[in-house]
Formats: C-alpha cells, sequence, structure tokens
C-alpha cells in the first residue's frame, strides 16, 4: 500500500469502513456475504452504498457490454487494497474484497483526499468519488485523468476540499498470466470510469452517431491465435499504451501478426504483417466517442478469417469502370 504520507497510512479495514456506509463493517466477509444482484433485502447491502447513501448495484450493466459472464466472486481470504497518491493530498483507493476464479478482483474504488483541520471543520478524509470496481489484480494500477483547472477553480480551492471537474475520468489497469514462466500468456486491459454527480461509473465507447463501439474495457497487451485454414495458425499481438492529453485520451495500438503451423508449433512463426495506429478517445457526459473501432478488433476481422484472399478477389473489391 501507497504510504507516502502519513495520511495515507491506513489499514485495510480503516480503508474499507471509509468506503462504506457502514463503518462497522466486519472483515470476515466469508461470513456476511452479499447480495451481488441486490433482489434479496434480507441480505447484507453495506457495499451497495456510498457514503452519502446512494445505491451502487455490483451488477449494474453498461449499454455496451455484451459479455454473458455469470460467474461469481468468492469473498477474499485477505482484503488488498492498491492506492496510487496524487496532488493535493487526493488518493485514488481500490479495496478489493471478493476474487474471480479467473484472477480478477472486486470491491468499491474511490478518490479521496485528506482535508486539514481549517476555522472550525475537523481534519479528516472525504470522499470525492466512489464506485465498483472489477478487475485482474496482477500489478493493478490506477490512473485520474482529469481536465486543467482554470483560475477560479484554483483559487476556490486553496482552504477547501478541491471538487471534481467535468471529464474526470479514473482509468485502472490490471492483468491475468497463465502459463508457466518461461511460456506464460498475459493479458492486460484497462477500465474506464468516468466521475459523474460523487460517483465513478462504467461508460462505453461510442461513435458520432451514438452506436456501441465497445464496452469500458481498452486491451493493453492480449494474444490471441486463429486457425486460418489448413495447417496455418495465426497469432495476434497486440501492444499498446493509454495517455491523455488537452482533455482527450490516446490509444496507441501496435500489432504484431505471424502465421505458424499447428503439426510444428516448435518451428519458428513467419511475419504476416506489422500495423499500427493511434485512436483518440473524447470525453462525454455520457460516454466517451471515438471515430471508429479500436485497432484490435479492425485486424481480427480483416486477417482472421478463413477465407484468404485472392487478387482476383481484391480486384472485384475495386469500383466498377462505366463504358
Amino acid at each position: 500500500m501507497d504510504t507516502e504520507t502519513s495520511e495515507a497510512s491506513l489499514s485495510a479495514s480503516e480503508w474499507l469502513s471509509l468506503l462504506t456506509e457502514d463503518t462497522r463493517l466486519p472483515l470476515d466477509l466469508a461470513s456476511h456475504p452479499l447480495d451481488f444482484d441486490g433482489a434479496n433485502p434480507h441480505v447484507n447491502h453495506r457495499l451497495l452504498h456510498t457514503c452519502d447513501g446512494r445505491s451502487i448495484h455490483l451488477r449494474e450493466r453498461e449499454p455496451c457490454d455484451t459479455s454473458q459472464d455469470t460467474s461469481q466472486p468468492t469473498a477474499a481470504e485477505h482484503i488488498s487494497v492498491v492506492t496510487k497518491a496524487l496532488s493535493g493530498s487526493r488518493f485514488l483507493v481500490w479495496v478489493i474484497t471478493h476474487r474471480y476464479e479467473n484472477g480478477e478482483g472486486l470491491g468499491p474504488v474511490a478518490l479521496v483526499q485528506w482535508i486539514p483541520q481549517f476555522k472550525n471543520r475537523s481534519q479528516g478524509w472525504g470522499v470525492r468519488a466512489l464506485g465498483i470496481l472489477r478487475l485482474p489484480t496482477e500489478r493493478a494500477l490506477l490512473r485520474l485523468f482529469e481536465p486543467p483547472e482554470n483560475d477560479s477553480s484554483k483559487e476556490s480551492n486553496t482552504t477547501a476540499e478541491s471538487e471534481l471537474r467535468d471529464g474526470t475520468v479514473v482509468v485502472a489497469e490490471g492483468g491475468t498470466c497463465a502459463g508457466n514462466e518461461s511460456g506464460a500468456s498475459c493479458e492486460r486491459y484497462a477500465r474506464l470510469l468516468m466521475a459523474q454527480n460523487g460517483r465513478l461509473v462504467r461508460r462505453g465507447i461510442y461513435n458520432q452517431a451514438g452506436e456501441c463501439l465497445q464496452s469500458d474495457i481498452v486491451y493493453i497487451d492480449k494474444v490471441e491465435t486463429i486457425h486460418v485454414g489448413g495447417n496455418r495458425a495465426r497469432s495476434f499481438v497486440l501492444n499498446a499504451s493509454l495517455s491523455y492529453a488537452d482533455g482527450t485520451m490516446q490509444v496507441e495500438e501496435h500489432i504484431t501478426i505471424e502465421d505458424g503451423r499447428i503439426s510444428q508449433p516448435d518451428m519458428p512463426s513467419r511475419p504476416f504483417r506489422v500495423i499500427e495506429a493511434t485512436r483518440g478517445i473524447e470525453i462525454d457526459p455520457y460516454g466517451f466517442i471515438a471515430g471508429r473501432e479500436s485497432l484490435w478488433r479492425q485486424a481480427l476481422e480483416l486477417f482472421g478469417s478463413t477465407r484468404m484472399r485472392t487478387k482476383r478477389s481484391r480486384a472485384s473489391r475495386r469500383r466498377p469502370r462505366h463504358r
């Protein structure tokens, strides 16, 4: 846990109590199960409420999320905490209370701030925004993308807690690895959480027409192998980075495509394509806006087909000549 300042020296139980409505929340979560569907009024719902009493549904769906995952998490034997120190005595905090079999964790995530004593106000922690995060726990990290402060905001925040500005986004990254150390296959992705009215909410990525392009997940590292006919297996390797500048997120994608033989997996693969592109993602109150789909999805659709293009098939897609 990050302990760069004394204000951040909280235990896992203290962080958990800070981010939930009930400060008496027991650490033995296995003996106090939560209702992940929110349907049973007699089941403990303490993690389903923010500090100001607003409901947060652990099963809250994002409209662009088409996954059919029905897996259920189990209470973690030990609560884990991921923190990130920010400017202005602020911290991003993710308390992992539950875990999935695939290596993902689940728990409340928040932007918090240490408020010093000022006039008649006592010092203490303030929760600026709160949500629920599901993410792989391997090398998990949190980042905050927020627009620059204007002069009026700077003046109002010199002696009081800072307010969240429109366009603030929490980016949470994590990964999972399968296999031994020498032949491990790792996947890493980021979730995008938008700060709205004191909550960190999931928002999908849409095009300008309002149509879904993808969910709130942006892949950073990913490997996929597809059988493209005969004895050929085509591997796609994605390496991407996510940055922020001038109110827009930038995703730089680099994809290496190679062909190998299914019957001879130990033979070196043959290079097929190397493609790369940068995609801008604008921040809108109703969702994230991008001009096109991810390069990863386009590469799979274009080069992952079992029907190999021929010179004749390419020619057939040209605009016909008029006599």
